[in-house]
């Protein structure tokens, strides 16, 4: 029978093993995303290895840092502002130098 008449892709009548890889790595990643649904807090109130202080002072933070708008039924809509968009690189220096080098991650020299 011709390699290419197969019904099943040849690599994993080569390669059985990689079935078993493939299980395993959704299992664990299954696993983690229900785990992290359980033991993710739902909101800054309720991080418990935080004081009362640092909760306040967290959300406080959150708060000023909001660029949304209350609309007048009270619903918050996000407004796009170029500020925003440059404050990420001035007052965050991590953002940018973590761009650079995930820019050339894929980048290859032969």
């Amino acid at each position: 029978m011709d390699l290419y008449c197969r019904p099943y892709p040849f690599h994993f009548v080569v390669f059985p093993h990689i079935i078993g890889t493939f299980i395993q790595e959704g299992v664990v990643t299954i696993a983690f995303g229900l785990l992290a649904c359980y033991f993710v807090p739902t909101s800054p109130r309720d991080i418990k290895f935080l004081t009362d202080e640092e909760r306040e002072a967290y959300c406080r933070d959150l708060a000023d840092d909001w660029s949304g708008d209350a609309d007048t039924d009270g619903k918050y809509k996000e407004v796009f502002s170029w500020n925003e968009v440059a404050s990420a690189f001035t007052d965050a220096p991590h953002v940018l130098m973590l761009a650079i080098p995930l820019f050339f991650n894929g980048l290859t020299v032969s």
